[in-house]
């Protein structure tokens, strides 16, 4: 069992200013003449974190090893309650139409993309833990992004950009402090870079139009494009 002493002070503080800067702006949306479903939300919110950082006072008691051990069923967990989600599932508020909430009757209890984000995370941690180096390859990459890539796309499916997003971030954070090189991190999200530029004409010419000028410099040959402007930079 490890102490408290030992916890991290430094992603405490910063988990508490985070914390409270959302309870602010929450006690502000519901600071308005005529009461709305914002006011005193804040006050839960406050409770539930309290909850929060008890339970991650007892999580932080756990050995790692059991952690590890764990992974896999609440990754499957997180899986399996992803796809109920899809068939039993109901929206709310703007996102009325969409499939992210369990309900109980008529209740809802819950998102699982929620409990999907830290069962993720700890299935990859058990898997890049357990390489002998960092990934150095496109197919080291293959096993990280399958673990990332099933919850990401079941909770597109909902539809769910903002929190599928999430899982992005995951593996790339996750990538970077496992070792794995910056250059081997663009080209696995070069196929996004592709996608954003191929839905903005403008951006698509502009990046084509600067691989060509860069190719004509290091060939030694003068760019179609007039670049005296930098000069002054």
């Amino acid at each position: 069992m490890r102490s408290v002493s030992s916890f991290d002070r430094t992603l405490a503080v910063t988990t508490l200013l985070l914390v409270g800067f959302g309870l602010i702006i929450l006690y502000s949306a519901g600071q308005t003449d005529v009461p709305t479903k914002a006011h005193g939300v804040w006050f839960r919110q406050m409770v539930w974190s309290g909850i929060g950082f008890v339970a991650a006072l007892v999580v932080y008691q756990i050995s790692p090893r059991i952690l590890e051990w764990v992974a896999p069923a609440l990754y499957g967990l997180g899986i399996l309650l992803l796809v109920v989600v899809l068939a039993v599932g109901t929206g709310a508020g703007t996102a009325e139409s969409s499939h992210s909430w369990l309900s109980i009757g008529g209740r809802q209890i819950g998102q699982p993309s929620e409990f999907a984000k830290i069962a993720t995370v700890l299935m990859l941690a058990r898997h890049l833990s357990g390489l002998r180096e960092p990934p150095r390859s496109m197919r080291d990459l293959l096993v990280p992004s399958i673990i990332v890539g099933v919850p990401f796309l079941l909770v597109l499916k909902q539809p769910d950009l903002g929190s599928a997003l999430v899982f992005v971030g995951i593996l790339f954070a996750m990538l970077f402090w496992a070792g794995a090189r910056p250059l081997l991190l663009f080209l696995l999200a070069s196929p996004g870079f592709g996608l954003l530029l191929g839905f903005s004409t403008l951006g698509w010419t502009h990046a084509c139009g600067s691989g060509q000028s860069l190719a004509e410099l290091i060939s030694g040959r003068r760019p179609a494009v007039d670049f005296s402007f930098l000069a002054g930079a």
